[in-house]
């Protein structure tokens, strides 16, 4: 007998089988005091992290920029912890411009590029599972769960290595979703790949 044919399911298709997402009816004033609060919380911690963290990851990448055009630039050394290098050409030349500054000032950029990719992260995750969701509703409730969001273990360490993961991830589930046609599909995991060579694996979906 022939075997029926596979097919992935996408997101939304997974999201149909979930239960109902019903969220709490709030006061239009409570919701966005919980938004605004959950939101500063969640900057707060960030910059924290930025001040008070190594953040190898993000001082490997800035190196990487900083010798961009070297032909040394995978055998340089990051102080003396043997981390190297080891991404593609376009993720040093991607650094370049955040390398030209300050060490410090270059870091609290990047800090709150990841937090903007974290809220996308989670706007468009939601978009996705519930597209019958109300705009500036959505928008409120990303804010309310930036709080919690950055609590998590695998968020957490993001934001304590200085990582590119949240950016990455920003990137390829925005690819997934995105059916508005506005940038051809396979364009932005082809980004986050050049950044790092791990989202690769979604290029066969």
């Amino acid at each position: 007998p022939r075997l029926p044919a596979l097919r992935l399911p996408s997101l939304r298709m997974a999201a149909l089988r979930l239960p109902s997402l019903r969220l709490p009816a709030l006061a239009p004033r409570t919701e966005r005091a919980i938004a605004l609060a959950s939101l500063a919380a969640a900057v707060v911690f960030a910059v924290l992290e930025c001040l008070l963290a190594s953040q190898v990851d993000i001082n490997v990448y800035l190196m990487g920029g900083s010798h961009a055009a070297s032909s040394s630039l995978y055998a340089l050394e990051y102080g003396q912890t043997r981390l190297y290098f080891t991404y593609p050409p376009f993720a040093a030349i991607f650094f370049v411009p955040l390398a030209q500054l300050p060490r410090e000032t270059a870091r609290l950029i990047w800090v709150l590029v990841n937090v903007a990719a974290m809220l996308w992260l989670t706007y468009v995750t939601i978009r996705a599972i519930r597209p019958e969701m109300e705009p500036n509703r959505l928008r409120w409730w990303t804010a309310m769960l930036a709080a919690p969001m950055i609590t998590l273990d695998t968020l957490f360490l993001s934001f304590d290595l200085g990582q590119v993961n949240l950016v990455l991830a920003a990137f390829v589930v925005t690819d997934f979703t995105d059916s508005s046609g506005r940038i051809p599909k396979g364009v932005l995991t082809g980004i986050a790949a050049g950044l790092k060579l791990t989202p690769l694996i979604f290029v066969p979906y």
